[in-house]
């Protein structure tokens, strides 16, 4: 595709659909004739695979070792999960002798691949870490919490976590950006940011225990070397050398770029840090950029199926191509249960030479000097 022509595009879809498209995304409920009962239908299944559809297992393996060893000999697995389809997250806990691998995936089909992985994985090269079998136990989720908690943010922003019961906590020392807590969680270094300064008086001058208290370093964490988990944004989660990658949550001598502005890919899982969406791509495997949140997330706005947080509360993203994950989409109240009309119909958005082309008998009226138009009768 014409390089000028996907920036336009991207742009586009990046901002909001035209009024025509949008409609023309929902026509779907219009042909098929939609009841209010199937509607009801249509929301749930819309929702259903991005909230509940997920797969959670827990594999708890003898262990006797130290856990420095075992955090060395596994950080490999961390990246090898993180590169199969469907994966959400993964973390490795410590129990009294035992070391319990929790994994979760998209839906049954991505986790039962990758959960023969992890057991090919070990067998072959953990061995002298883990080499019993394991205990294992999985299910489907079919309840959690709807709180976006570790989500991106901007301290300076009131709302930036979009809900009352979060706070944004600084993950830096210039506070120009955060992560989502619970209200009730203290953020971490402003445990003693509200106690009252005390004066100093003529006949306490000796009495020095409080500075002596304020100056005594933090708590250094366990575990820092590589693979280790840590917190993205606090000093000396990780040894020298090594940063601590906000998409995996470990420590590594680099990490994949993820962060804001990195280039990213259209696909089933979310290639940008977990606080962030990719934006702007125009087709599944369609190019983007990693941002905190996408222009534009109103109804008919453009967005990308299974990352949450491309629509606004109450809205879901429906495919217009297809509704599997990493699809194209529009932000509406209620989804079709079949594929909208869009590429190609009357309406819709278009560019030439690319998937986006108007069917026989349209014209793509408005696409010159590489922009993208719109599907027309005439122009």
């Amino acid at each position: 595709m014409d390089p000028r022509r996907f920036d336009s595009l991207a742009k586009r879809l990046g901002t909001r659909l035209s009024r025509r498209q949008a409609l023309g995304a929902g026509a779907g409920l219009a042909l098929v004739s939609v009841p209010v009962a199937t509607a009801g239908r249509a929301r749930a299944q819309e929702r259903e695979p991005i909230a509940l559809g997920r797969v959670v297992s827990v594999h708890s393996y003898p262990f006797y070792g130290t856990i420095d060893a075992a955090s060395e000999s596994l950080a490999e697995l961390v990246t090898l999960l993180e590169e199969q389809p469907g994966f959400l997250s993964v973390d490795f806990v410590e129990g009294d002798e035992e070391i319990h691998i929790v994994t979760a995936f998209f839906d049954a089909d991505a986790w039962a691949e990758a959960d023969a992985l992890l057991h090919e994985w070990v067998e072959e090269n953990a061995q002298d870490v883990l080499p019993d079998s394991p205990s294992a136990f999985e299910g489907a989720v079919f309840l959690r919490s709807d709180l976006q908690t570790e989500c991106g943010c901007s301290p300076d922003d009131d709302d930036s976590c979009g809900s009352d019961r979060l706070v944004c906590c600084p993950t830096s020392e210039d506070e120009e950006r955060g992560i989502c807590l619970t209200a009730a969680t203290t953020c971490p270094g402003d445990a003693g940011d509200d106690l009252p300064e005390e004066t100093p008086s003529e006949t306490s001058e000796v009495v020095s225990e409080p500075m002596v208290a304020a100056d005594t370093p933090t708590e250094v964490p366990s575990c820092t070397g590589a693979g280790c988990s840590c917190t993205p944004g606090i000093d000396g989660a990780c040894d020298a050398g090594l940063e601590c990658c906000s998409s995996t949550g470990t420590c590594s001598s680099s990490c994949p770029c993820g962060s804001e502005g990195c280039f990213c890919i259209a696909s089933e899982v979310n290639t940008c840090d977990s606080w962030l969406v990719c934006c702007g791509p125009s087709e599944i495997g369609g190019a983007g950029t990693c941002q905190y949140a996408c222009t534009c997330t109103g109804e008919g706005c453009a967005c990308t199926v299974g990352v949450d947080g491309n629509c606004d509360a109450g809205l879901h993203c429906c495919g217009i191509v297809s509704s599997s994950p990493g699809s194209i989409g529009a932000c509406l109240t209620v989804c079709s249960d079949t594929s909208g009309p869009c590429p190609g119909a009357e309406g819709c958005e278009c560019a030439p030479g690319t998937l986006w082309e108007c069917d026989p008998g349209l014209i793509c009226c408005g696409a010159t000097g590489g922009d993208s138009g719109i599907c027309e009768l005439s122009c």
